[in-house]
């Protein structure tokens, strides 16, 4: 008896699996359909994000991002691009992801470019149930195909939970490699933070700073700092978003910044 049941669950078992698969592979061919279709016309921008250092093990998303600024000045008016984000957790502390770029300055007659790809790497350090907090991680080269130079991104990763809100912090150093004449380190910090009423609704805030070369930095007004309302939720247990409006505290940065992320987990 023991030995028919154990045939059934073996025989059960492949067709468990290709129904997962035919269940992954309709909801991926949307989103690639949508992104060839939209991302190349669609006013975004997608370079704001507060990253958490969670990892799940055996978690397979996919990102769809946008940013778009508004401005007086020409050269940041109307300036957009769009990321496609592929990321799978190969263990409980260990991501992966490779992310696709398309830009286009605010500049008149400025055509559009798939201007970067890059491939990033998260570490989980600690997790907030042992340790209080949960801290990370991660490492991302960026491939430039546009015509500027290669770099590395590594960031540091913290979240907090208390309570019915949460938190997170980045702090941000990048260099670019290659043949530049000078290989100074530039840094920046981000920081988020959102209260929980529903899953489908948790109102925020964002902030971002790029404050230049370490050594050489220039005065607030030529630094990158904005601030501004964000939103975040669940549509349902797959599909995610988050979308707000930053606004630009100094001179260097864009009077405003729309930005949008919409998540799908597989």
């Amino acid at each position: 008896m023991g030995h028919n049941t154990s045939n059934r669950q073996e025989l059960q078992a492949p067709d468990r699996r290709a129904k997962s698969i035919n269940m992954i592979k309709k909801p991926l061919m949307a989103l690639a359909i949508a992104t060839l279709i939209f991302m190349p016309v669609s006013p975004a921008r997608a370079s704001k994000t507060v990253t958490s250092p969670v990892v799940n093990d055996g978690e397979t998303t996919m990102e769809l991002k946008g940013e778009y600024d508004v401005d007086d000045r020409s050269a940041l008016r109307g300036a957009w691009n769009g990321k496609v984000n592929i990321a799978h957790s190969f263990t409980s502390f260990w991501s992966s992801e490779i992310e696709t770029t398309v830009q286009q300055t605010g500049l008149s007659n400025a055509r559009l470019d798939f201007s970067a790809t890059e491939w990033k790497n998260k570490f989980q350090f600690t997790r907030e149930k042992e340790f209080g907090f949960d801290t990370g991680m991660r490492i991302t080269y960026s491939r430039n195909t546009s015509g500027d130079q290669d770099s590395v991104e590594v960031k540091l990763l913290a979240a907090k939970t208390l309570g019915p809100t949460s938190h997170r912090l980045n702090l941000i150093g990048t260099r670019v490699v290659g043949n530049a004449p000078a290989h100074a380190v530039s840094w920046g910090a981000s920081w988020s933070s959102r209260y929980k009423i529903t899953d489908a609704f948790q109102p925020g805030f964002e902030e971002y700073s790029a404050f230049g070369k370490i050594g050489n930095e220039q005065g607030f007004d030529k630094q990158d700092h904005r601030l501004g309302p964000v939103f975040y939720g669940k549509i349902n247990d797959r599909v995610s978003y988050d979308a707000g409006y930053l606004v630009g505290l100094s001179h260097a940065a864009p009077d405003g910044t729309l930005k949008a992320i919409l998540k799908y987990k597989f």
